[in-house]
């Protein structure tokens, strides 16, 4: 039998851990997308990152270092992650580093790039995997990964929608909390992390037109000036409809674009275009 996908042991863990709230299952998912595309590895060194990009995600733990401070700490993989996650920031990120080498050794691993030795003591315990505190490496197994990444942000997340989820993981930049945002309409709309019901997972998309009768609705598949129009509106409203822009084909690029421009206006995440999306994008029906 082949390996299993870290799709497939993501879902696993979601029904182990008996999560089934369908905004919480495809925003973990975004999460751990975004995070290290569902991969499990090691945090990489950053001698070969601009010092603009590692002031950005380090914001508070860099400020007080000049360039070439910054360049001379960012050599050394032992020094850069001992100095950031080290215990003079433990105000800031609250890690639990204090012995020597913390940082090094605790630094981001798995799906969500769990880090510091008070997160793996905590969540290696909810998942009956205690190994982990001796051989953090672990925490790159994609099935661990999996239960480490559900564990932690369910400890963690206490409502207020996919926002505050995502919130829960630590920082975000504009970039990473943007590919996160994007994946979470995605899976919103396909249903890819929905709990299993024994269909095919996709949501009901109807082979016509809207139950309503109304003949104004575009959805997937769909072609022609209606739906150029619908992604022009889409495009000046700042969501992205693929390489091709606007070409008058209902692709899964304007799909999940729509879904995310439904979800900023705080409509139903269908993906599908009936007329009070269309009247939020100022199209006329």
């Amino acid at each position: 039998m082949p390996d299993k996908s870290s799709e497939d042991l993501l879902r696993e863990a979601l029904d182990k851990q008996s999560v089934t709230d369908p905004m919480i299952r495809a925003g973990l998912a975004a999460i751990t997308m975004g995070e290290s595309k569902m991969q499990g590895y090691t945090e990489q060194g950053y001698a070969h990152t601009s010092n603009a990009r590692i002031r950005q995600v380090f914001g508070r733990r860099v400020a007080g270092l000049s360039d070439d401070e910054l360049t001379a700490l960012k050599a050394s993989n032992r020094n850069f992650f001992n100095w950031v996650y080290g215990a003079q920031f433990e105000h800031i990120h609250h890690l639990g580093n204090t012995q020597p080498d913390d940082g090094l050794n605790f630094r981001g691993r798995g799906f969500i790039q769990l880090t510091g030795r008070a997160n793996y003591t905590r969540y290696s315990h909810k998942i009956g995997r205690p190994d982990i505190l001796v051989n953090p490496d672990l925490a790159n197994d994609p099935e661990i990964a999996a239960q480490l990444a559900v564990a932690y942000i369910l400890d963690r997340y206490h409502g207020g929608g996919f926002e505050a989820l995502m919130a829960s993981v630590g920082n975000n930049t504009s970039d990473i909390a943007a590919t996160k945002r994007t994946y979470f309409a995605r899976f919103m709309t396909n249903g890819e992390f929905a709990v299993a019901t024994g269909g095919s997972g996709e949501p009901d998309r109807g082979s016509g037109e809207s139950g309503s009768g109304d003949h104004r609705v575009l959805r997937l598949h769909d072609k022609g000036a209606p739906v150029k129009a619908l992604q022009e509106a889409l495009i000046a409203a700042g969501f992205d409809c693929g390489p091709r822009g606007a070409d008058g084909e209902f692709g899964g690029d304007t799909e999940v674009a729509l879904a995310a421009f439904q979800g900023l206006r705080g409509l139903p995440m269908t993906s599908i275009a009936d007329a009070a999306t269309l009247a939020a994008l100022g199209l006329a029906t």
